[in-house]
């Protein structure tokens, strides 16, 4: 019988002969973590460690025929692979380094194999690949010669998915690192994959951000660095690995004795819930408002529930932390960390924007644009009392509604004098927006510049953005190039033109499809017709 999330086929490969193939001292260590993580998450384990070839087979026919009466079935690959002819394959420990074509599919397991056996799951497959992307080591084929039409063998390349995603450790042509400082025994991503799979509640799109972000933070000073993970794939509706918990019932708005400042009623289910699971006496949040100001939400709630659950956070929210009042709003608005709940979100916001808090204010600001048209003037209103106590995400929201006359109102002199405020403050949209509405495009560069060099990827993907709306594409390819591998959707479909036209890199056919694929994938694509349409043609000439 599956777990009560699914089926989770994990699979460490280390213990190659270092002639044929190299030792991966940290594969099967790797799985140890991961184990433990889906295990807890409610996931029945499939372990297999340094298998052969026989081994992986029949791994795999068990693993379909559990995959076939439960909702989700997830893979985990740490270990070696390549890609032939548009298909990829894993390496067994017993696997040689010479093979012909013919042997490719008794001496490695396909992964359509794999893909064939988590497809039966009843709602959705996951694969997690923690490989190398660099071309050696690539086992040599015997009857290819360098000219062949079929194409050499390369770094593992792209799955076909039809309801699921994938989630690599490191982009193409670049490697996974076997081990970082944080733990020299552990890989950096199967690190990150564990760790944030204990945060309940994060959306998969979430969760991937947040692993991202954690490896790219622990990778980008060493050598061989930064490790850029990076998805795609196509869901429909939310899926969790791991589920959002229970939520308490929360603010008793009917309550008159409640009071944003002092102890919030609560209402009884969630007296009783909160001190059965909360775990930590908290006396404030650690996220400074600088950071509050310009990082994105889901990045900052990460860290708050790596650290401290959702009882606690809630904990403080009722005895009228305004901090935690608006980030529990946030959550509750979004699913994040807890199942969606619009009025309780509303409650919380409320409770923070009643103290002054300039993140309450802006969030609320846009919870009422997103959900009640008739609080057009009431939104405009929170957006100003935020932006003007300098809170630049305020400063940018108030500045885009004023472009654009989002709130009934319209007023471009005032919009851009926003944008400068926020961009001085580091805010990097509203850097773009300087850029872009302004015309201040090399003065929105060198803020932005100044953002990627401590490595904040954002700031590469505006400056990729920025250039390419002037007509400056071709002089920013290591921008586009690394925004694309950290998943920007606009990104990735310039990458895909830049290599299309040969625009400051040379003309590539085969990785123009390549990023036109990992583009098309993303649900952010369709906010940009223009940039659609050009994938789009790139994709409709295969």
């Amino acid at each position: 019988m599956t777990g009560d999330r699914g089926v989770a086929l994990l699979i460490g490969i280390g213990a190659y002969d270092d002639l044929n193939w190299p030792a991966l001292p940290n594969a099967v260590n790797d799985i140890d973590h991961v184990c433990v993580a889906f295990a807890k998450a409610g996931f029945e384990i499939i372990d297999v460690r340094n298998a052969s070839i026989a081994e992986l087979n029949s791994a795999t026919e068990l693993f379909e025929a559990k995959a076939s009466a439960a909702n989700s079935a997830v893979v985990y690959y740490a270990g070696h692979g390549f890609e032939y002819n548009g298909r990829n394959f894993m390496v067994p420990v017993d696997a040689p380094l010479f093979a012909s074509k013919e042997q490719l599919d008794s001496h490695f397991l396909p992964l359509d194999k794999l893909l064939k056996a988590a497809s039966q799951a009843k709602r959705f497959n996951l694969f997690f690949m923690d490989a190398c992307r660099t071309p050696d080591p690539i086992v040599r084929l015997k009857d290819v010669n360098s000219d062949d039409p079929e194409g050499n063998v390369s770094p593992m390349g792209l799955l076909e998915m039809t309801q699921g995603a994938v989630f690599y450790s490191t982009a193409k042509g670049r490697p996974a690192l076997d081990a970082a400082p944080v733990d020299s025994k552990t890989s950096p991503f199967a690190k990150a994959i564990a760790t944030k799979l204990a945060i309940p509640g994060l959306e998969l799109s979430d969760y991937f951000k947040v692993v991202s972000r954690e490896v790219y933070a622990n990778t980008r000073e060493l050598e061989l660095g930064p490790q850029q993970p990076f998805h795609y794939g196509s869901w429909f509706e939310d899926f969790y690995l791991n589920p959002p918990q229970k939520p308490a019932t929360g603010l008793n708005a009917t309550d008159p004795s409640s009071k944003a400042g002092g102890r919030a009623s609560i209402g009884a289910e969630a007296g009783a819930y909160l001190p059965a699971i909360a775990t930590k006496a908290l006396s404030s949040i650690q996220i400074s408002m600088d950071r509050l100001a310009i990082e994105d939400e889901t990045i900052l709630i990460g860290e708050v529930l790596s650290n401290h659950g959702v009882a606690d956070l809630t904990l403080l929210a009722v005895n009228g932390d305004a901090l935690a009042q608006s980030l529990l709003g946030y959550m509750y608005h979004l699913g994040v960390g807890v199942s969606a709940d619009l009025k309780q979100a509303r409650e919380w916001l409320e409770k923070s924007a009643e103290q002054g808090h300039p993140a309450g204010q802006t969030e609320l600001a846009w919870f009422l644009q997103e959900n009640d048209p008739a609080e057009t003037a009431r939104s405009l209103e929170l957006y100003q009392l935020a932006a003007a106590q300098g809170y630049a995400k305020a400063q940018s929201h108030l500045g885009f509604a004023l472009w654009e006359g989002k709130l009934g109102l319209t007023d471009k002199k005032r919009a851009l004098e926003l944008f400068a405020a926020a961009s001085d403050r580091g805010h990097p949209y509203a850097t773009y927006a300087l850029g872009i509405y302004g015309g201040q495009v090399e003065e929105a560069v060198r803020k932005l510049r100044v953002l990627a060099d401590t490595g904040n990827v954002e700031g590469n993907n505006w400056i990729c953005e920025l250039r390419y709306q002037f007509g400056q594409a071709a002089t920013v390819a290591k921008d586009c190039s690394l925004a694309a591998r950290g998943g920007y959707a606009g990104a990735r479909a310039i990458w895909a033109q830049l290599h299309d036209r040969g625009q400051g890199i040379p003309k590539s056919p085969s990785e123009a499809r390549y990023w036109a694929k990992l583009a098309t994938s993303q649900a952010e694509l369709k906010l940009r017709p223009d940039l659609e349409r050009a994938t789009s043609n790139i994709l409709s000439r295969d």
